[in-house]
């Protein structure tokens, strides 16, 4: 069964060092894992690959989670742990620039040929 992607991207706060977010973040994507359906992840720095990209500013790293099952709980799961309040989120977590996508595969992988 092919995996469903759910991808974050994100803008740390001006006022968090960048060591700072991705040593948080790292131990976020822990906690995500730990949660049933979510199977693998993967965080990235965004560059952009154009000359004059569209929004250029918007979003500086993607995280992409792979989810293996039902995706609604998956993201329920997710949901139950925030609201829990036991995920380990910090003080200036609201202040994190967030958008995210449920990505679901149109077709199989297609890898290069050697």
């Amino acid at each position: 069964m092919p995996h469903t992607v759910h991808v974050v991207f994100s803008r740390r706060p001006e006022s968090v060092p960048e060591d700072e977010y991705n040593a948080w973040y790292g131990r976020h994507i822990a906690e995500i894992l730990a949660l049933p359906g979510f199977a693998a992840a993967t965080r990235y720095a965004l560059v952009p690959a154009l000359d004059e990209p569209a929004e250029p500013d918007n979003f500086t790293h993607a995280a992409i989670y792979e989810i293996e099952g039902n995706v609604a709980d998956a993201m329920a799961a997710l949901d139950a742990e925030v609201a829990s309040g036991r995920m380990n989120l910090p003080d200036w977590f609201g202040q994190i620039r967030f958008s995210s996508w449920q990505a679901a595969p149109l077709g199989p992988l297609v890898s290069a040929q050697a």
